[in-house]
């Protein structure tokens, strides 16, 4: 991250999560990220781009994926409960 990068805190080292696919449960839902939206693309453009994905996560496993809930909030309004004033 760029240098005065500060989510949710001060953070000294970030690192992957190793996840091993072969023993994964695919019903556990329980991570968040925090992304940045690529330069030049929109809030709407990546809820469609996740949208299609989660569609197509939900048809590939549907014992595990149907009606799971994808949302993409602004950071600020997930954290502040407001949207960011224009």
């Amino acid at each position: 991250m760029p240098p005065g990068f500060a989510y949710p805190q001060a953070i000294d080292l970030w690192a992957t999560m190793s996840v091993d696919l072969t023993t994964i449960d695919r019903g556990r839902h329980y991570l968040y990220a925090v992304a940045r939206i690529a330069e030049g693309s929109s809030l709407e453009q990546a809820r469609a781009d996740v949208s299609a994905i989660a569609e197509r996560l939900a048809t590939d496993y549907p014992g595990t994926n149907r009606n799971v809930l994808v949302k993409l909030v602004p950071l600020h309004e997930q954290i502040v409960g407001l949207p960011a004033s224009s």
